[in-house]
């Protein structure tokens, strides 16, 4: 066991471990990215079944930690989009459907999809028709970042596995 000998070394050490744990395989940070994933899958792909064009689920599969940082006090990972991960595909797939615009909108899908930024257009479907998109299932904000946060302060699962994850590095540890 390792002796620390001021509280100041005790905060090092607990924050060095807390940040152990939330990087290692099956860490908290994977967690919450499985998690994330989750609630994208309940809020944009179960919401609604496109017709004018094909998922690629690449906006659930772009879900990464990706940024991780530490200060005195706290472990702070963003879980968050890397959009390189989401690609356009023609001829509407995040392209702009309006047909006087053209161009790659995937770095704004996630915007777009959360928040609903999306407007109201008319494009071009698989079939190769002009389509009057409209509104829909699709044009409701899907806030699953922020889904995600309030389902973990309610139930609390993340701290079993902040827990396990800590034990798994040698730490006895318990929640009182």
């Amino acid at each position: 066991m390792r002796e620390l000998r001021s509280i100041k070394e005790l905060e090092k050490y607990l924050l060095e471990q807390i940040e152990l744990a939330m990087t290692c395989s099956n860490g908290l940070n994977d967690y919450l990215i499985k998690q994330t994933k989750n609630m994208v899958n309940e809020l944009v792909y179960q919401s609604y079944k496109p017709k004018e064009y094909k998922r690629t689920y690449e906006l659930r599969e772009s879900i990464e930690c990706i940024d991780m940082s530490r200060n005195n006090k706290s472990v702070y990972a963003q879980i968050g989009h890397n959009t390189n991960l989401i690609h356009a595909n023609t001829p509407n797939q995040h392209y702009s459907l309006d047909p006087n615009a053209k161009g790659d909108v995937s770095d704004f899908i996630p915007d777009i999809v959360i928040n609903n930024l999306s407007g109201f257009f008319k494009g071009i479907g698989n079939d190769g028709k002009y389509h009057d998109i409209g509104y829909g299932f699709w044009r409701v904000k899907k806030p699953y970042f922020e889904k995600t946060v309030e389902e973990q302060d309610r139930s609390k699962d993340y701290l079993d596995i902040l827990v396990r994850a800590l034990k798994s590095n040698g730490n006895d540890v318990r929640i009182i």
